[in-house]
């Protein structure tokens, strides 16, 4: 459990894109999953990570691909107990940029 917070506070430390969630209790069978998504040229929309089944969302983050210049990050944030969310707006009117989110997620043990 001490690796895990250790490990949870240096990624945020080093990727001020991560951000810590709460969780209830003690945790185990720590993952974590990513989505990757593009955007419509001058669209702007949600893109959510999603825990594997009974897992808690511990914190989260993103990596801009391509074209990350016409990205603009809106908001991240857990939007529930288990999974991660970016809202960002794609400002260009010609290219598709592309953005991967990722959640951190473990069993949580009240």
């Amino acid at each position: 459990m001490q690796i895990l917070k250790a490990l949870a506070i240096t990624a945020a430390l080093l990727f001020p894109m991560v951000t810590l969630a709460q969780v209830p209790g003690p945790v185990s069978g720590w993952e974590i999953v990513s989505v990757q998504d593009s955007f419509t040229p001058g669209y702007q929309k949600v893109v959510t990570a999603l825990c594997s089944k009974r897992k808690y969302v511990l914190g989260g983050g993103y990596f801009p691909g391509n074209y990350q210049g016409f990205l603009a990050i809106l908001g991240t944030y857990p939007p529930n107990n288990y999974s991660w969310a970016v809202y960002a707006r794609n400002t260009s009117t010609v290219y598709t940029p592309s953005i991967t989110v990722y959640a951190i997620c473990a069993n949580a043990h009240p």
